[in-house]
């Protein structure tokens, strides 16, 4: 596959308020890419600096240091080319769901005849299972369905890049495992190249086809790439039993439990350097 995203050197820092010349180092040298087509998590304790570099990717904040470049052009601001969903949905109050996802489709292709426009709303709103209830506000869905009309409204304006940050967070473990299944079933349609974060190690074995492991922070880093190896189409119930999700699920925990102090301190230290970064690691040799 084709490298779709290339984030070279990517840096945050904040002034330090009342010390001249001092700033707090969020995350450094942050390097990673993105194949088209390609599902991506990112995970990492609080702090480390994950939301910043999907806000950075989303041309939504500005890093203090990086080259991002898509498809091989670079971007300092936001663009329909780049979806975003967040944890709060995030839809217009006013609007049915169907408005919602019609005036997403309506800013993307402002020469669109109306009829197709509408055409388009109601595909992505069956996508996700809203067909009968697209005429409701939001007001009137339940958290799970407001979610999946922020997901039909980021994947109607076919962006080149989806991005979201922890979109199932807020939602109970029985919606939160449709949706999923339901976001599986749409990547596999559409072949969106996406970039997700989350804290749930389960959701990340389960959709991405990489997962990037983030040191603490301050000063974090992208340390560890992990392939995932197990086949796509996957199903919740199943994919326990392959032979490679547990080792995976351990390595990721042991990681996040021990390993990512760990590489914060010896990098303070001195101990390592940036040249270790990211470690890529084949989950069939775990």
């Amino acid at each position: 596959m084709e490298t779709f995203l290339q984030v070279t050197n990517l840096a945050k820092r904040y002034p330090i308020k009342g010390e001249k010349n001092k700033e707090l180092s969020i995350f450094e040298n942050v390097n990673f890419e993105i194949k088209k087509g390609e599902f991506v998590c990112i995970i990492g304790h609080s702090g480390c600096g994950k939301s910043t570099i999907l806000n950075n990717l989303a041309g939504l904040d500005l890093p203090s240091d990086s080259s991002i470049a898509m498809e091989g052009n670079r971007f300092d601001k936001p663009s329909l080319e780049r979806g975003v969903i967040f944890q709060n949905h995030s839809l217009l109050p006013w609007l049915t769901a169907f408005e919602n996802v019609f005036m997403a489709i309506q800013c993307k292709h402002k020469n669109m005849i109306k009829q197709e426009v509408g055409i388009k709303t109601k595909y992505f709103l069956k996508l996700v299972g809203l067909e009968a209830s697209m005429h409701k506000k939001p007001s009137e869905l339940s958290g799970g369905m407001k979610q999946r009309v922020g997901i039909a409204r980021a994947f109607a304006i076919e962006p080149k890049l989806l991005l979201m940050d922890e979109p199932f967070g807020a939602l109970d473990a029985l919606t939160r495992g449709n949706i999923q299944d339901q976001l599986l079933e749409i990547c596999e349609k559409t072949r969106q190249t996406t970039f997700m974060i989350t804290h749930d190690i389960d959701e990340a074995i389960l959709l991405s086809d990489r997962i990037l492991l983030m040191s603490n922070g301050p000063e974090a880093r992208v340390a560890e790439c992990v392939a995932i190896d197990i086949p796509k189409p996957r199903k919740r119930s199943e994919i326990v039993k392959h032979p490679s999700y547990y080792k995976i699920r351990n390595h990721l925990v042991d990681f996040l439990v021990n390993k990512s102090g760990a590489i914060r301190n010896q990098l303070q230290e001195g101990l390592i350097s940036d040249a270790n970064f990211p470690l890529q690691i084949d989950s069939t040799q775990l």
